[in-house]
């Protein structure tokens, strides 16, 4: 029986060997891809402090090669000098169109040293955070569910740090889920906010004329479908040129039908985001993401303080 015993042991012990080597070779890892992160920091955090802003225009889409394009943005600097410089990163198609405003950084003493303050831009540096939290939270959760293998770190950062905020298997989605969610809100609700701070401020009005209406559907989690059928407005800005837009209501709840009239605002930089100048589509959007945003930060605040006990 006492040999057994010391067998059985002996392999738990060969077992939570296994696991500390685990947590090394986990450090190294998120050790890595902070240092690769800072890498991809270091030219934005050092234009934020260093750098001078400024507003540029699009002015050309470069093609990297046969799928990937970039858009090419020309500012003036302090010195009147005229600069052109083409964006870090590139995609199948581009955000920007040709006389559309971008917001930018760029180094005095070497204009062509830029940053867009774009999110496309600063996507990979997003990913890589994204990614880093990841790894952590699956590392976090391997450390709550099964502490007996030892798979904290060397330094025991996360062990405090459990310690700390009193985390459970219950208790740490939350954690995990909520930073998500209060980021998601936020940008929404900025998003939301520049467009429609943008309409109020430059925004043009003209009328359109509802042309039709489409049906659009998506895929629920569970595999089936929900959609609605979404009237059509079509307007043409001071240019001549002419866009569609779509409601927000479904078509059965909207009091338009086709042939009726209805003003459109929309911004001169970009016009194809033109929207019905109504209260319901213009302040909803912003109102919704902005009432979760701080819901959730409310929730978190009371959650931290251990006045929602979880």
């Amino acid at each position: 029986m006492t040999q057994r015993t010391n067998i059985t042991d002996d392999r738990r012990t060969a077992q939570t060997m296994k696991f500390v080597w685990l947590s090394w070779v986990l450090s190294a890892i998120v050790l890595l891809l902070l240092y690769i992160m800072a890498m991809m920091m270091e030219n934005p955090v050092r234009l934020l402090i260093k750098g001078k802003k400024t507003t540029g225009i699009v002015v050309d889409i470069q093609k990297r090669n046969d799928s990937l394009v970039t858009p090419v943005v020309q500012f003036v600097t302090l010195n009147g000098e005229k600069v052109r410089v083409t964006g870090h990163s590139a995609s199948s198609t581009s955000s920007k169109e040709i006389g559309e405003k971008i917001s930018l950084l760029y180094d005095p003493a070497e204009p062509h040293i830029t940053q867009f303050l774009s999110w496309a831009e600063l996507s990979g540096i997003l990913a890589m955070l994204g990614f880093i939290a990841f790894v952590l939270g699956i590392w976090i959760s391997g450390i709550l569910l099964a502490p007996e293998l030892g798979l904290d770190d060397p330094l025991h950062i996360l062990s405090t740090v459990i310690a700390h905020l009193k985390l459970s298997p219950t208790r740490f989605p939350l954690y995990f889920m909520l930073p998500l969610a209060i980021f998601a809100c936020g940008l929404g609700a900025y998003i939301h906010y520049s467009t429609l701070h943008e309409l109020k401020t430059n925004g043009i009005k003209v009328i359109g004329i509802v042309t039709g209406s489409f049906y659009e559907s998506s895929k629920l989690s569970d595999g089936s479908t929900a959609g609605g059928t979404f009237n059509t407005i079509t307007f043409t800005d001071l240019s001549g040129k002419e866009y569609t837009i779509k409601e927000s209501r479904v078509k059965s709840i909207s009091p338009l039908n086709e042939g009726d009239s209805v003003e459109v605002i929309y911004s001169q930089v970009k016009p194809q985001g033109g929207m019905i100048n109504r209260w319901d589509e213009l302040y909803i959007p912003f109102g919704f993401f902005a009432f979760c945003f701080l819901a959730f930060v409310t929730f978190s605040i009371l959650l931290l303080k251990g006045k929602i006990k979880i």
